[in-house]
């Protein structure tokens, strides 16, 4: 089964789709290794590096587009993700996910995150009556239905689908893995106590958003790491800072830091966690190592941070080992990617 963007009721399938081909045998095997402490964020955590997400690129997947360009293609596999690492994270602590069960939290989900705190309400009355044993969760099937359409159409307007150059590889797989990081992270608040409240989807975006200045931060610092910053670094980040619609001070912040950068020591700090220091590390690797070359004084920076990180030489050498291994055995697919000259999709 295919998805076209094209077709008014496109996530209605794309759900179907995700729900029917959802492995729960697998993720309840997956589930019985996780540590019993922490378990849901252990399994946001692991769910995002299962989907490739936090090493290298999240796994694209063009069988769910009949469109088969670059934008449709990630923009799909991208809610792919999303939407399974709410059911991995329903599956770690024992909550329903089958038929309605599913839709009504991804639905809930996916409203909150594009910041609709109106359906987020309604949608979370109705989840606490249907766990909670006072109403059938079929009763709600016909108000899913009404929601499908424009709920899809929302994605759509946020994710941005126009004819752009493809943003720098580490910049686009930032906005990925912060967007099925963000819908992890509601998916946790959602079935950790089996009900979401406003004041648990903003930490969530705060935490989510702070996290990709920060991250933004740190590209800078590495672009300017030789001692200048090059119009074609400049044009890159300034696009990613558009992005992210930020307020006017923190977006005077950012655009303050491309003249004084941050040093490793200042930004290393301001993560929310260790998994994603990694994930910002490795990005700042694969930067460094994209066009061909790292100069030493590139390697001195990404040093420094890792130190700022918490990691020993060793270990920053085998960071470094594992992300020249994937750049050099994905070449085919980078050039290929970097040939659609698409932008690619964001839900921020």
């Amino acid at each position: 089964m295919s998805i076209s963007l094209d077709q008014q009721d496109w996530l209605k399938s794309f759900l179907d789709l995700v729900l029917e081909e959802y492995n729960i045998e697998n993720a309840q095997s997956i589930a019985g290794q996780l540590p019993t402490e922490d378990r849901g964020l252990a399994a946001v955590n692991e769910s995002l590096m299962r989907r490739g997400a936090t090493n290298c690129l999240p796994t694209l997947d063009p069988t769910i587009s009949l469109e088969q360009d670059f934008a449709s293609i990630k923009f799909l596999s991208t809610l792919r993700h999303q939407a399974e690492i709410v059911l991995d994270v329903a599956v770690a602590l024992g909550r329903p996910i089958h038929g309605d069960y599913g839709r009504l939290a991804l639905v809930m989900l996916w409203w909150a995150s594009l910041g609709q705190m109106e359906q987020v309400d309604a949608w979370a009355h109705a989840w606490r009556e249907v766990t909670s044993g006072q109403r059938d969760i079929t009763e709600f099937s016909a108000s899913l239905e009404e929601h499908f359409v424009p709920l899809g159409a929302s994605l759509k307007e946020r994710a941005i689908l126009k004819k752009d150059p493809l943003l720098a590889l580490p910049v686009n797989q930032g906005i990925s893995y912060f967007d099925i990081r963000l819908m992890g992270l509601l998916g946790l608040a959602l079935h950790d106590d089996e009900r979401l409240q406003r004041h648990e989807v903003e930490q969530v975006f705060a935490e989510i958003q702070g996290d990709r200045i920060h991250c933004i931060e740190a590209l800078i610092a590495l672009a300017w790491s030789n001692g200048l910053l090059e119009a074609e670094e400049r044009n890159l980040i300034k696009k990613q800072i558009e992005m992210l619609r930020l307020e006017k001070k923190p977006k005077r912040k950012l655009l303050n830091l491309m003249i004084t950068p941050s040093v490793p020591k200042e930004f290393a700090k301001k993560f929310a966690g260790e998994d994603t220091k990694m994930f910002v590390l490795r990005q700042l690797v694969i930067a460094s190592l994209i066009d061909g070359t790292q100069d030493n004084k590139e390697r001195k920076f990404l040093y420094q941070t890792s130190k700022a990180f918490g990691l020993n030489e060793e270990q920053f050498q085998q960071i470094q080992n594992e992300m020249k291994t994937f750049i050099d055995s994905n070449q085919g697919a980078i050039e290929q990617m970097k040939s659609f000259k698409r932008s690619r999709p964001s839900m921020i």
